[in-house]
């Protein structure tokens, strides 16, 4: 893409930084969990009385790791998504300390406690949440979104047990290649690995490793050691089981193709490979989309609003540094449309 495409893209994408909320109009409450660089609280609409949760960052950290394009991007790539399978963005915030970014509040548990609980999931239950997520991928590179996090921490149940994606720091807003190394080192692509460029092509790469985990119960590349992780990636060292689906063994190979133009979802015609594939026989992807139909597991909880499945953490936030409003490059973020 030439750089005048490239600006021109830019501009276009700066409208999306919609909704600025004022941070004083929510009641913060309890943490719900802590990440390298945030803390997302239970938050609290002083006049609606409705409850969201609210990511944290220090925009210290934030300017010190240079990460500030990695949020924004996060946050735009977020407000263009509008799939009942992904966590609804409501706006953003910004003070002196911290970026706010506030989303909806999804009850019903995450898939990594219950997949570690039951060990594996039976084929049934992995068919479904596997076209969910397929949905999801759908959903995202409609829009020219490339994921690049995909992994089972990061799907949460809502309160019918249909899968919500979550956390949207790696994502982007992407046309061609990028060549940012990120995501969890298991499910990493070779040509990130390689450090060739890559597109939208790593999230079926993801895809396929995600697969494989609901049917095992470990990613297929797994080692304790990084190293041997990205050695058997490179080489598609991929073990199966002796009575693994042969179905789902086919469709994953597929995903897990060190050539791009021959992995599934990268082809000429892209997601029709992947939802025609035997592996998905007896799936109504009309009706899935719609969330029809009653999930495998449903969520303990009465309603959306139900919050006995959350699990809050003692945390002390420590203090952070003001960030002096002349060098303060989020100002940006905030300036009021002609």
């Amino acid at each position: 893409m030439s750089k005048n495409k490239n600006k021109d893209k830019k501009q276009e994408l700066s409208k999306y930084l919609p909704k600025n909320l004022n941070i004083r109009d929510y009641e913060l409450r309890q943490t719900i969990r802590k990440g390298c660089h945030s803390i997302i609280k239970l938050a609290k609409a002083v006049q609606s009385n409705k409850f969201f949760a609210l990511k944290k960052i220090k925009k210290s950290e934030i300017i010190s790791l240079n990460i500030k394009d990695r949020i924004r991007n996060g946050i735009i790539a977020l407000s263009l998504c509008e799939s009942n399978f992904i966590q609804k963005y409501q706006g953003f915030a910004i003070d002196d300390k911290f970026v706010y970014i506030l989303t909806e509040l999804i009850t019903g548990g995450g898939l990594y406690p219950l997949l570690r609980e039951e060990g594996r999931f039976p084929l049934p239950q992995a068919k479904t949440y596997a076209a969910e997520v397929v949905l999801i991928l759908e959903h995202l590179h409609s829009r020219d979104i490339i994921y690049r996090d995909l992994r089972p921490e990061n799907l949460l149940f809502d309160h019918k047990g249909f899968l919500k994606l979550v956390d949207f720091g790696f994502a982007k807003v992407l046309e061609g290649q990028t060549y940012t190394v990120c995501g969890l080192p298991e499910y990493l692509a070779p040509e990130i690995l390689l450090n060739k460029g890559y597109g939208k092509e790593i999230d079926w790469w993801a895809f396929g490793c995600l697969l494989y985990e609901f049917l095992v119960g470990i990613s297929p590349f797994y080692e304790k050691d990084p190293i041997l992780i990205f050695k058997r990636i490179l080489k598609r060292d991929i073990k199966f089981p002796s009575n693994f689906p042969p179905s789902a063994k086919s469709l994953i190979k597929h995903c897990l193709e060190l050539d791009i133009g021959n992995r599934y979802g990268g082809l000429n015609r892209g997601i029709a490979e992947i939802k025609q594939h035997r592996f998905f026989e007896g799936i109504d992807w009309n009706s899935l989309s719609k969330q029809k139909g009653k999930q495998i597991y449903i969520p303990n909880v009465e309603n959306g609003d139900d919050m006995k499945l959350l699990t809050f953490i003692n945390y002390d936030e420590d203090d952070t540094s003001h960030t002096n409003t002349e060098l303060d490059p989020f100002e940006d973020w905030i300036k009021k449309k002609e």
